[in-house]
């Protein structure tokens, strides 16, 4: 019977040495998998909109963007020395002896029917690529690509070596054969409007989002946390949905600090040190109609979901969803005692491809910051827990005139 184990880079350099010396044996089984299973629209794979096999995403033309997948393999080694093993991939190491074997760790490989649009084929897991949307042809409103991945051992075996098992160099597992595939919608046209419809900002009294976040062991550097949930309403143009609705559309955004409105934080009033600008930062793309991801997806009751479930973003048509995240772990964003009150003011602006959105132009994002101290409850949390500083950071958001 097959024992699964996991192994620290030492047992596994002990048995790269082994390998050589008793001509043990690697074959690819379980194959490598995408986890998880989608295409993240967007740089982070944890954050934002995730299209699964058969989605449909709407792009303007010549708009760039970012896209990320994740994958995972196990190899299985049937030992002449001992018991067969299951072996995460690492890099750098060399398993095989005939012939060597180099792997760089599990990797997703990208490709597209539309010619020279991605900036990368064969990349590690986690790492972004980036999708240029072709011109539309003349008289022609809209043209459809596809994009499909393939998750991959990252197994490459060394040039000029041929592998006696599989008559061949490069990779022994290969890639699963199905993949997985989106369509990318590309128009020419845009919304007109961008508006604020609503907001919803966690609450931080009653400590009930601090108790679910401490119960978990993992997250308990948690020292600073603030979340707004803004649903935003695109309209105007021409929609190339019926019944009049712009779902699917991705849409980018830029964010920097204020250049007019002044922050009354200063790197001064954090305890680590960080400039106010650090806070203003964003890269994230919104996909309109889908519910929106925040930190991890939709699941069962859980402190990285807690946010999604007091501020729930369900699919709408014409609208998506911007989740403003502060929060700070070891010390991130933990101001100091004194500190109540105190603003960092950013601005946001919203791109349909190159067309910036938003009937004012922009927004404006303040994130208020007070410190305090938060004891944990018990139950659930040990009895007697000390005091612990804290920081609330209310956030607010609003179209600037």
């Amino acid at each position: 019977m097959m024992r699964a184990k996991i192994l620290s880079l030492a047992a596994l350099a002990f048995l790269t040495r082994a390998t050589m010396v008793n001509a043990d044996v690697w074959s690819p089984s379980p194959p490598p998998a995408l986890t998880p299973s989608c295409i993240a629209v967007g740089p982070v794979v944890e954050m934002g909109y995730c299209a699964p096999n058969n989605a449909t995403i709407t792009v303007t033309e010549g708009n760039k963007i970012k896209l990320n997948a994740k994958s995972v393999d196990f190899d299985t080694l049937a030992s002449g020395s001992g018991p067969s093993q299951l072996v995460p991939d690492q890099s750098g190491l060399s398993w095989e002896q005939d012939p060597p074997i180099f792997r760089a760790g599990p990797t997703v490989v990208w490709t597209s029917n539309a010619p020279n649009s991605l900036s990368g084929g064969r990349v590690l897991s986690g790492t972004v690529v980036e999708w240029t949307a072709p011109p539309v042809p003349q008289g022609m409103t809209e043209q459809s690509w596809t994009i499909t991945i393939y998750a991959d051992d990252g197994t490459l075996g060394m040039p000029g070596r041929i592998d006696p098992a599989t008559k061949h160099t490069g990779n022994r597992d290969d890639f699963d054969s199905a993949g997985l595939t989106i369509t990318i919608r590309v128009i020419k046209a845009c919304p007109t409007t961008l508006t604020v419809a609503s907001t919803c900002q966690v609450p931080q009294a009653a400590n009930q989002p601090y108790s679910l976040i401490w119960q978990n062991a993992q997250l308990n550097a948690v020292q600073s946390w603030g979340w707004l949930s803004a649903t935003m309403q695109v309209g105007g143009g021409t929609p190339p949905n019926p019944p009049n609705n712009w779902n699917g559309l991705v849409i980018t955004e830029q964010v920097a600090l204020h250049p007019t409105v002044a922050s009354t934080m200063t790197a001064a009033d954090f305890t680590g040190g960080e400039a106010p600008a650090t806070v203003c930062t964003g890269g994230g793309h919104f996909v309109v109609g889908y519910s929106q991801g925040g930190l991890g997806f939709p699941g069962p009751p859980s402190p990285l979901n807690v946010f999604n479930q007091a501020c729930p973003v369900p699919a709408a048509d014409n609208r998506f969803y911007d989740l403003h995240a502060a929060i700070g772990f070891g010390g991130l964003s933990l101001a100091k005692p004194a500190v109540a009150g105190k603003t960092v003011v950013c601005q946001q602006k919203y791109f349909c491809g190159t067309t910036q959105l938003s009937a004012n132009g922009s927004f404006k994002i303040t994130r208020t910051y007070t410190a305090t101290t938060w004891t944990p409850p018990s139950p659930p949390n040990p009895p007697n827990q000390p005091a612990r500083p804290v920081t609330e950071i209310v956030i607010e958001k609003v179209a600037e005139p």
